[in-house]
């Protein structure tokens, strides 16, 4: 049997709404705001493709990282940025509850989801 790209995500999908319950879980898990970075390409494509309000870290260094501090999303919050702003953000956004749920490396870049805890798993901070 040949995989393909659609197949895996057919699988996907259908696995996850087997397990979550239904469609309205898999809607919740999209991102409600996103985090990006405009000086690069690839991740100022990441957040045109989706029509969500977007943060913009090319201009946080100069505001001392304000907007990204004041994140206080109740929903995900989705990233496409380099490891050392990964870094910065992934720590202003655990002082606001949010926690990681995923990570994978693109080439260089990052793309990460941070959410709040559901109750199931509550806060694991030590």
């Amino acid at each position: 049997m040949i995989l393909s790209r659609r197949h895996v995500l057919k699988s996907g999908v259908a696995t996850a709404i087997i397990a979550g319950g239904g469609m309205s879980q898999i809607a919740s898990a999209a991102p409600g705001l996103l985090v990006y970075d405009s000086r690069i390409p690839a991740s100022a494509a990441f957040a045109l493709s989706h029509a969500v309000p977007a943060i913009d870290i090319a201009q946080e260094d100069a505001a001392l990282w304000r907007n990204v501090r004041g994140i206080a999303q109740p929903g995900a919050v989705a990233g496409l940025t380099g490891w050392s702003d990964w870094v910065v953000i992934r720590g202003l956004l655990e002082e606001n509850g949010l926690r990681m749920a995923t990570q994978t490396q693109q080439g260089r870049l990052f793309r990460w989801t941070m959410r709040q805890p559901t109750s199931i798993e509550g806060d694991r901070s030590i």
